[in-house]
């Protein structure tokens, strides 16, 4: 039997003035037993793994304060001498040079600069900044964002400069002609994207990134972005600048969609969360009872469910009472933010709620803003009020500045152009609040494709409903006549014949009204703080209505201008699924459902192309993923089991 091994005080550390750096760890760690004379300090803490890691985090955070030093403002230097001696100083500090202008390039000696040579450089401007090799992260760009002549910036082996400090460059659009980022590690083409406000520039050094997957593709993208810009990057994309012919850069701008859309899709984005309302729910599997024309009466007490004993929750209360919300038409703070000032006074935990809600609440009944409008011009969606140009079915999908990659790979699938169909992106404006300004970037992809509706206001989880509300009122004033408009994700998938085949088939009566798609019912809102869905109880109380989900539904285009009259009369609700289900419970309607929505998809099927031979739209899936299945089932050779004789047809909707 082997012998016990002696215990070990796993207590952590302490870091004060009697155990400075290692010598001090070694005295504050006491395991119980002598040790061994002779044993050195490396092999006392590799024994004890608790240590090295204590090691490992000390010296991290000594570095990670050592970078935040060294980026500093220094406030007193441009108090004193001004910016671009400051500019200069941090630099100098960091150990790369500077170059005034009609001055010799300076680097900082073991004296460093005197006071007396700073006031011979207090009016001069900076031109040039070599930092190759600097600590310069995000916090110290504001040293170099003060020089407003800079017109060379090398940022060469930087390890700390990353997409975000690219996405700050913009404030030197006017100014900076050269540009080398070669060799940042923690530069992807994400970053490179941001550099399209910067036309000036006249050279531009993006080699040796290893965060950028395809060099050769990403620098043409580039020198699409940039055309006149000599950009070094990739040794084979260089020799294609020999083909400066007419007919080479046709052929390039035509060939630019397919090349460019291997680039977006390896773009990372944020993963997103599925929307899964707890408590219990269940899929209408029939067809259900309801009147296929809309009518809003004077009391929506009735058709909100309103008839029993009033719950005490601020929206219930509302809803009692509301006539038509404040100002709904306008964004003046004293008319529709009377309705989120109420909503503050009134409900008592208030303060408590989640930042995104309170800010929902207090602005929720403003509901007309402006477009917004790309940069340079251009880009504007055209309507189809002419008979001509009238679609049968518009696919409004959803989407965020961010997310090219998604919207490149909607438009390679199942949106491409096909005929009696139109595709439209919804989105808020690229000017967020924070990250990097995708301003210039949207503006060129809407030039290039007019497929985006822009309106200006924050493109937020919470603000959905109003990317509803805002394409409501514009199919009223742009597209009156169109027959269907299915709405959905842009991580969604569509089998577009399919949904055609079936809306072509639907009994008039029927597509009169339509509101289809997976339909929940009975669903509980979400009472445990902390979650994207959280509906505080002094908000809300009671079940919600039966809705589609919002991952992808259906509604007849004539439904738009009854949709925005009962809007004004239901009280604001944080969910966009949920509220159009309200809506349309407010007008006398109830969704449909069909077995081919499926907005909960498992990650284990998207491999089985055959998996989605009688499905009509299918999230979440990835842009690679809704490539990959798109050529799958484009292929005439693929071949699928039968349905066993009991499953029936998967895409049979509800009679």
């Amino acid at each position: 039997m082997a012998a016990p091994r002696a215990s070990l005080r796993l207590v952590a550390p302490v870091w004060n003035r009697g155990t400075s750096g290692i010598r001090g760890l070694s005295k504050a760690v006491d395991p119980e037993g002598s040790q061994k004379k002779g044993r050195t300090l490396l092999q006392f803490l590799t024994d004890h793994f608790y240590d090295v890691e204590a090691v490992r985090e000390y010296l991290l955070r000594k570095q990670v304060l050592k970078v935040q030093k060294k980026n500093r403002s220094f406030t007193y230097i441009k108090e004193r001498y001004g910016p671009y001696v400051a500019g200069a100083y941090f630099v100098l500090k960091q150990g790369g040079a500077v170059k005034f202008r009609d001055r010799e390039w300076m680097r900082a000696n073991e004296q460093g600069l005197s006071s007396l040579e700073f006031r011979k450089l207090q009016e001069v401007p900076v031109e040039a900044v070599d930092a190759s090799g600097c600590a310069i992260n995000y916090q110290g760009l504001d040293n170099l964002l003060a020089l407003k002549e800079l017109q060379s910036l090398s940022l060469r082996r930087c390890p700390h400069v990353d997409d975000w400090c690219l996405g700050r460059l913009y404030q030197l659009a006017d100014s900076l002609q050269e540009l080398s980022l070669a060799g940042c590690p923690r530069i992807s083409e994400r970053g490179l994207a941001c550099l399209h406000h910067l036309q000036n520039l006249r050279r531009l050094d993006i080699s040796d990134l290893p965060a950028v997957s395809n060099p050769g593709l990403t620098q043409i993208l580039v020198e699409e972005m940039l055309p006149h810009c000599e950009v070094l990057g990739a040794d084979w994309a260089q020799g294609l600048k020999v083909m400066r012919c007419p007919k080479c850069l046709l052929c390039l701008s035509a060939l630019l969609t397919l090349l460019g859309l291997k680039v977006y899709i390896e773009w990372t984005s944020e993963p997103r969360l599925g929307k899964a309302y707890p408590g219990p729910r269940s899929t209408l599997l029939g067809p259900t009872p309801a009147s296929t024309e809309p009518t809003l009466p004077a009391n929506l007490s009735a058709r909100l469910g309103q008839t029993g004993p009033l719950p005490l929750a601020y929206w219930n209360q509302q809803q009692w009472r509301l006539g038509t919300l404040p100002g709904v038409n306008s964004t003046e703070a004293g008319d529709c933010g009377a309705w989120g000032a109420a909503a503050a006074a009134e409900i008592p935990d208030f303060a408590s709620y989640p930042e995104d809600l309170r800010r929902f609440l207090l602005w929720a009944a403003c509901r007309s803003f402006p477009p917004w409008l790309p940069t340079g011009g251009g880009g504007q969606v055209t309507g189809c009020e002419d008979p001509g140009d009238v679609p049968f079915l518009l696919l409004a999908v959803k989407s965020e500045p961010g997310r090219f990659a998604e919207r490149q790979a909607v438009r390679e699938t199942w949106g491409r152009p096909a005929p009696g169909v139109r595709l439209l992106f919804l989105l808020g404006s690229p000017v967020g609040q924070a990250g990097p300004d995708l301003g210039t970037l949207v503006s060129w992809e809407s030039r290039r494709y007019g497929d985006l509706l822009l309106w200006d206001f924050l493109d937020v989880p919470f603000n959905q409903t109003l990317k509803d509300l805002m394409l409501l009122a514009w199919l009223g004033r742009h597209c009156p006549s169109v027959s269907f408009v299915l709405q959905a994700q842009d991580d969604a998938f569509v089998r577009t014949p399919a949904l055609l085949d079936h809306l072509r088939g639907l009994p008039p009566v029927r597509a009169r009204g339509l509101y289809l798609g997976e339909v929940f019912i009975q669903a509980k809102p979400l009472r445990k703080p902390g979650g994207p869905f959280y509906v505080p109880g002094s908000f809300f109380e009671g079940s919600y209505p039966a809705y589609a989900s919002g991952g992808g539904y259906v509604i007849a285009g004539r439904l738009a201008p009854w949709l925005l009259q009962a809007a004004a009369r239901v009280a604001p609700f944080p969910f966009g699924d949920v509220y159009t289900g309200l809506c349309f419970q407010a007008l006398g309607l109830a969704p449909r459902t069909h077995k081919g929505f499926l907005t909960a998809w498992p990650a284990d099927r998207t491999a089985d192309p055959c998996a989605f031979r009688d499905l009509l739209l299918v999230r979440p899936l990835s842009p690679q993923d809704s490539i990959r299945l798109w050529k799958q089932l484009q292929d005439p050779g693929l071949q699928c089991r039968a349905p066993e004789a009991e499953a029936g047809r998967g895409g049979q909707g509800s009679p």
